[in-house]
């Protein structure tokens, strides 16, 4: 008859250590990196049907801004009036 005996801890530990290390520190790394999941300007907050919403106008830009967007790339917002063609610019630094 076949009698299978348990590994010697040690020998667990040697093989699933690693793997429950690597496991782990991914679970980790997510958890601390997900941050911009949770934030409110990736979901849509007004919950009404486009029907019921008010008529949304776009932001117009008057004058020169220099903005961060929410995952931090720098941008300066030109006007109409003092960009090239005539339609306004985003350019990214």
């Amino acid at each position: 008859m076949l009698q299978l005996e348990l590994p010697p801890i040690d020998a667990l530990l040697l093989c699933f250590g690693p793997l429950a290390v690597t496991i782990i520190g991914f679970v980790v790394f997510a958890a601390a990196t997900d941050g911009a999941a949770r934030r409110t300007y990736l979901r849509r907050l007004d919950m009404r049907t486009e029907d019921e919403a008010p008529e949304v106008l776009p932001p117009v830009i008057t004058e020169r801004v220099d903005a961060q967007t929410p995952s931090g790339a720098r941008v300066t917002l030109i006007p109409p009036g003092e960009s090239t063609d005539g339609n306004g610019q985003v350019i990214s630094s």
